[in-house]
């Protein structure tokens, strides 16, 4: 009997079998290749080696040195005074070098007093600031002081013989009675520009290119000259010594090549590299999402691209399509519209109109207010005479919302959210139509909420697509909960693992009114959306601690809060299946009524559930955050659960309506 598995790799390695080791893949790229010195990933495969001096090692990795003075390194410790007792140097807060520890500083003198520092490169050369020349152009009063520790000390001096000025840097050649150092007629061939026989006469005449370079060869004294410019001679000498390598167009990618005398110089586009730019820089997922728009995964050492469901690829293998017309994620909204603003009257007009009718879509029964001659009299009564008929009169504002303009701004202090923007919102309410809680909707049958709302009420409904819940606009729709699923391991005296599902006992027909979030995978949403500055929140909850709860629907946008700050602001346990979000000081924050609703990210032009509305301290104390489920911690639960739940009939008969209370299970 045939067995299949599927190998779960550690970091590091991938493949079928795990047999694949990323670094080999990324060559060069992945911690220099682990190389001790030197890389280079041009080839194939990548290619290990050693400065001069060194040679490689037995591991293939690092490098041996084979003089008794390698450059680069420190020579073994060996006893020196103690230093407490030495005085700071120049540097601040530096402190005194060892001896021995600073093998490569020299000491650059004029007329034999302290003038300049180096860096000795070779036996031969010394680095220095070309400033140093200080308009000693012969060298002659210039000395060179290696091994040197302490003023007045036994220290080697060096006669230099030979000036040298390159880009800004000074080179000095140096000139010593030992056997590794040039003797002074050998050194003088160094010199980059050496003085003309009858250059005296030739200076008197202007120098021409046709007479000096074209019909005779010249050198590239004669050409600066010309140009009477050392970067324009540069690049001229650069072509007339060996030709134009350039021609050829060896940089790949659109790379910029410049000439070199025996070489050319490719300076390459964003995203590549190589001695040619012909290494393309793999985009890591960890680097703006690898250039995808929804999920980015590895795969042989590239990223792969993915889309949420209902999304597929587009032609780059980036973007992410749709053929849907009602996506998940997705405002769908015209251009412009027209959004109703409220302004309800205080006063009531007694009319044929029963309260009953009039409450039939209020979220609580506490939101209407005592009635008592005309006036708004208590904000804690629930009691109205049942004979009471009455006319709301409301002033109704139109304004004209560009709304797509609407849905990128970044709510601070809260506002409603308008029909269509927060489409994914759905209201639980109970048997007595109060609303309760909130929810997600995630596809046509499944509504993601918060598992300590699931006690409320044995019978639960689901409102979609409210704004307002005092007007009926005609987008909403009211569906019957037909059986839940609350996590196994919900604890409701710590609210760990508060999570769960609702089935709906009849499909949802979305619209651009009615739309679900979509679900991210946990990679993506806990390196790219929870690194986002911020999410968003909506709900008909209380609009203030010990406040009414909303009739119209909230949105806000809730910063992210680091972990430790979250932890640090209070004495309740915050597990590694939550999340803190909301302001230290602003009073801003998701409140009672609001629970279970959606806690959403966006990233790009899609909108991604990141989160429940699970618990808080009071409504934006100061100092307290807002606490969520962290859905990143249950999209393999989330799923697994959609699949039980989701109707297995397949034939065109219609399912029997559910009847009675709403069915419960555990997962």
């Amino acid at each position: 009997m045939e067995t299949s598995y599927k190998c779960y790799c550690s970091e590091g390695f991938e493949g079928q079998y795990c047999q694949t080791v990323i670094e080999d893949a990324l060559k060069c790229l992945y911690q220099n290749g682990h190389c001790e010195q030197f890389c280079d990933g041009s080839a194939e495969h990548r290619t290990r080696f050693c400065t001069d001096g060194y040679k490689l090692g037995e591991d293939g990795r690092s490098c041996v040195a084979q003089v008794e003075f390698p450059c680069g390194q420190v020579p073994p410790e060996e006893l020196v005074p103690d230093q407490s007792s030495v005085g700071q140097t120049r540097l601040v807060g530096g402190r005194q070098c060892p001896p021995g520890d600073c093998p490569l500083q020299v000491l650059v003198q004029l007329n034999g007093e302290s003038h300049c520092g180096g860096v000795l490169v070779n036996s031969q050369w010394v680095v220095t600031a070309a400033h140093c020349i200080h308009g000693n152009n012969s060298g002659q009063n210039l000395t060179v002081v290696t091994g040197f520790i302490l003023r007045g000390s036994g220290a080697m001096l060096t006669s230099v013989c030979v000036l040298r000025l390159t880009l800004g840097v000074l080179l000095l050649q140096l000139i010593a009675a030992h056997q590794v150092f040039l003797d002074g007629d050998s050194a003088r061939q160094l010199l980059s520009r050496r003085r003309r026989a009858n250059s005296f006469l030739e200076e008197m005449k202007q120098g021409n290119m046709e007479r000096e370079c074209l019909e005779e060869r010249c050198d590239w004294e004669e050409a600066r000259e010309i140009f009477e410019n050392a970067d324009k001679t540069n690049e001229f000498w650069a072509i007339y010594v060996d030709g134009d390598a350039c021609l050829s167009v060896p940089c790949a990618h659109n790379g910029v090549c410049k000439d070199g005398i025996g070489s050319y110089t490719c300076y390459c586009k964003d995203g590549y590299q190589g001695f040619n730019c012909e290494i393309v820089i793999p985009e890591l997922c960890e680097n703006k999402n690898g250039g995808c728009e929804h999920f980015c995964n590895l795969a042989s050492g590239n990223v792969q691209c993915s889309c949420a469901n209902g999304y597929f690829l587009g032609p780059d293998d980036k973007s992410c399509d749709s053929n849907d017309v009602f996506k998940c994620g997705a405002v769908v909204t015209e251009n412009v519209r027209t959004v109703f603003r409220y302004d309800r009257n205080e006063s009531m007009v007694m009319e044929n109109i029963s309260i009953s009718d009039l409450m039939k879509n209020i979220s609580d029964g506490d939101l209407m207010k005592n009635i008592s001659d005309g006036d708004f009299l208590s904000d804690n009564s629930d009691f109205l005479p049942e004979n009471s008929d009455f006319l709301l009169e409301d002033a109704v504002f139109e304004e004209t919302l560009y709304s797509q303009m609407a849905s990128m701004t970044r709510i601070v202090n809260g506002e409603d959210c308008p029909p269509g923007e927060c489409p994914w919102q759905a209201l639980l309410l109970n048997e007595d139509d109060r609303g309760f809680c909130g929810g997600t909707i995630l596809n046509e049958y499944i509504i993601l909420t918060a598992a300590h709302c699931m006690n409320a009420s044995r019978y639960i409904y689901v409102r979609l697509g409210e704004f307002d819940v005092l007007v009926d606009h005609g987008n909403e729709a009211r569906h019957e909960v037909e059986t839940i699923i609350t996590h196994q391991r919900y604890k409701p005296d710590t609210y760990n693992n508060d999570i769960a599902l609702m089935k709906l006992a009849t499909p949802i027909k979305f619209s651009r009114f009615i739309l679900p979030a979509c679900i991210p995978e946990q990679e993506f949403a806990e390196k790219v959306l929870m690194r986002e500055p911020d999410g968003m929140v909506s709900g008909f909850g209380r609009t203030g601690e010990g406040r009414q709860p909303s009739t119209i629907l909230q949105r806000l946008s809730m910063p992210y809060v680091n972990r430790l700050t979250c932890k640090e602001s209070t004495q309740l346990r915050i597990s590694t299946n939550m999340f803190c979000a909301g302001y230290d000081t602003l009073a801003k924050d998701s409140c009672q009524g609001d629970s279970g609703g959606p806690h959403v990210t966006r990233y790009g032009n899609t909108y991604f559930i990141t989160g429940i509305v699970s618990w808080g301290e009071g409504c934006a104390r100061k100092g307290k955050y807002g606490v969520y489920t962290q859905v990143s911690k249950y999209i393999r639960w989330i799923n697994s659960g959609m699949q039980q739940l989701m109707p297995k009939e397949k034939s065109g008969r219609r399912r029997k309506r559910h009847r009675g209370p709403a069915r419960r299970l555990l997962l």
